[in-house]
């Protein structure tokens, strides 16, 4: 039977460093550290505990970082090479360290590190694989994890099982030039401050340290968008992003004016990253994109998005305004001259247009200070075009009237007022029906008839007194 560091031999100092620095790949990468446990003649309790961050190869300031341990049994046999099984009722993690410290000695580094609750997830069971629920306390930058329900983490000899939870860097020492974070997990007696955090069934105790280290990268850029509505439209918009180089996580988000969303993209070249942040096309609006600086380095423009060229570094800004579209109305004019004898009909009509309760901006494409009503005279067939302001409504009613100068004509329109909503367009039409209402003529035939006849009736007169 191989022996095994035994506990008192490890808090005697006897401590040997596990893996120096971990660039995981896009998996999670557990380091292998340093784990003690006991050999005796009533058989060996040996404990297992590797650590790692979760992702990568870089990690970013002010964004989650995951931390996954993997804990359990290593080998584990009473005195006759029984297997046996390990339990755990506690472990800590030590968020900010030192080089060169080993768990349990932790010399704060100077990096502000925090925990994020609720983050914890876990594949852990205690006996009778029932599942485990984890406590979780946090003092001076130490989380310590209690196994609440059942008692403890129970794993069968060389069985192990995950732990996973998110931390993030808000802030990096002075110092720290190569923004190297370094933390530390591990259980044994020393955390139950004389009782014990690891026991075999056998009844011997076990334990294991492990260290996590990892770089914080600084090219990240990130571009925080907010949005406006002219007339504070409620409705969520997608905002979207686009760069030639680096690595987007998320390229669209939907936002309103009540909330914002932050874009962020990693891994470029400085200097040779170009990005566009535009909206999805909104129906009756005409965004106005307004790019910033927040610290950023890099050329603007808003040539129908927030562009940024040629990005350096920093943070930047893209605030979009829409502005709703005005609504339109065309009033349309036509004559029915079908009845109408020569010239005779004067075909001049006054068109009065009315929209309430925005103000009609433009009349035939000219803009002007025009109220809430225009009157245009219209001489034979055409129309009129207006468009109007919509306001916080997101709607105007229009309607059209008109007055006639020769009364021998019968009017008919679809000209009633009705709702229009902002970037929507409407119509109507008069039509005017020409009728004759003088004296009956006749054309050159029946002149000629009437001109026989009267022939005639003096004819018979003549013959009768002559």
């Amino acid at each position: 039977m191989k022996q095994l560091l035994k506990t008192d031999q490890f808090w005697g100092g006897r401590r040997r460093k596990g893996v120096s620095r971990l660039m995981a790949a896009a998996s999670l990468a557990l380091l292998p550290m340093m784990a003690f446990g006991q050999t005796e003649p009533g058989g060996v309790c040996n404990a297992e505990l590797n650590a790692g961050a979760v992702g990568g190869p870089l990690f970013y300031i002010n964004e989650p970082i995951t931390i996954g341990l993997s804990l359990g049994a290593g080998e584990v046999l009473d005195g006759n090479d029984n297997v046996g099984w390990l339990d755990i009722f506690r472990f800590s993690y030590q968020m900010d360290c030192s080089d060169g410290d080993t768990w349990p000695e932790c010399n704060a580094a100077g990096n502000t590190v925090e925990f994020m609750p609720g983050s914890v997830t876990t594949s852990c069971t205690g006996e009778g694989d029932v599942p485990v629920t984890l406590s979780t306390e946090v003092v001076d930058q130490e989380v310590i994890f209690t196994v609440t329900d059942p008692e403890s983490i129970r794993n069968l000899s060389e069985n192990v099982c995950e732990v996973t939870f998110d931390i993030m860097v808000t802030d990096v020492a002075d110092e720290n030039t190569e923004r190297e974070i370094i933390e530390l997990t591990g259980f044994g007696s020393i955390l139950g401050e004389g009782t014990n955090d690891a026991v075999c069934s056998n009844t011997l105790t076990a334990g294991g340290g492990a260290s996590v280290r990892f770089d914080l990268s600084t090219l990240a850029t990130r571009f925080l968008v907010t949005k406006e509505f002219s007339d504070d439209n409620p409705d969520p918009v997608q905002m979207n992003i686009s760069c030639n180089d680096g690595f987007v996580s998320q390229p669209s988000f939907s936002i309103t004016q009540e909330t914002s969303v932050t874009f962020v993209v990693k891994d470029y070249l400085p200097g040779f990253m170009n990005c566009v942040v535009w909206e999805s096309d909104v129906d009756g609006y005409t965004p106005t994109y307004e790019p910033g600086l927040d610290g950023g380095i890099a050329d603007l423009s808003s040539d129908g998005a927030c562009r940024y060229d040629s990005i350096v570094q920093g943070d930047f800004t893209c605030n979009v305004v829409n502005d709703a579209n005005p609504a339109s109305f065309t009033v349309r004019k036509v004559w029915d001259l079908s009845g109408a004898v020569g010239d005779e009909v004067d075909q001049t009509a006054n068109i009065t247009i009315t929209c309430t309760p925005g103000a009609i901006l433009t009349v035939d494409g000219v803009a002007g200070d025009y109220g809430n009503s225009i009157t245009r005279t219209l001489d034979g067939n055409g129309e009129i075009l207006v468009t109007a302001d919509t306001g916080e409504l997101g709607t105007v009613s229009c309607s059209a009237s008109e007055t006639l100068v020769d009364s021998g004509v019968e009017p008919t329109d679809d000209c009633v007022a009705r709702s229009i909503a902002n970037g929507e367009s409407s119509e109507c039409t008069f039509t005017n029906t020409v009728f004759f209402e003088g004296i009956p003529t006749l054309n050159q035939y029946g002149l000629a008839l009437l001109a026989l006849l009267m022939l005639g009736v003096g004819m018979v007169s003549f013959r009768r007194f002559a």
